[in-house]
């Protein structure tokens, strides 16, 4: 192997091998990690190996599909990409992350509680209720998180207020809300469009 061609070679293993050791870099709207709005499916193919990279529909709310990639990073982390529709396999709107070893450069990460999520934000936010197709989603209006990432809790209690369930607004200082101890379920990078 000449030496030019172990120089391209290394230049190409997947990246998940360097980015396993570290936070990934989130730009709420414009990038995770190595990952931008434009990156098609063979980029993402070259950044983490055709195998790791499948292709198809994805479960989306409401039971419908769309379509998108399902991405094993490494062990514990995966990734969920959904493409723009008319763009499919070209430009992606959003990109999930999976599994319980994610760690991102702003300090988020899978597991963590309403106040640690208050901590990174510098400021409280509003929940929507929980038990529906859009519970527990997490609003940004003032912080640091602001726009562009979208996070979800679940509760971890098994019987908590009906004051935090259903289509409704609820303010991460809620003492029923933080009695049922919600921790962090999803975290999903939008694209600006």
């Amino acid at each position: 192997m000449s030496l030019r061609t172990f120089l391209i070679a290394s230049l190409l293993l997947p990246l998940s091998v360097v980015c396993a050791q570290e936070p990934w870099k989130v730009e709420p709207g414009k990038r995770l990690g190595p990952i931008t709005a434009y990156s098609s499916l063979s980029t993402l193919q070259a950044l983490f190996g055709r195998d790791k990279v499948k292709d198809g529909k994805l479960p989306a709310a409401e039971g419908e599909t769309v379509d998108g990639a399902r991405i094993k990073v490494a062990e514990g982390r995966e990734l969920e990409v959904i493409w723009v529709p008319d763009a499919v396999n070209k430009r992606i709107s959003e990109v999930s992350l999976l599994g319980k070893n994610w760690k991102l450069d702003n300090g988020l990460c899978l597991g963590l509680g309403i106040e640690e999520v208050e901590k990174i934000n510098g400021k409280p936010f509003t929940l929507s209720g929980f038990d529906w197709d859009y519970g527990g989603y997490a609003f940004f209006d003032d912080g640091t998180l602001g726009t562009g990432l979208t996070v979800r809790f679940s509760p971890t209690e098994e019987n908590y207020s009906l004051e935090i369930v259903g289509d409704k607004k609820v303010p991460s200082s809620s003492a029923a809300l933080r009695a049922a101890h919600p921790l962090v379920v999803e975290i999903t990078v939008r694209f600006e469009s």
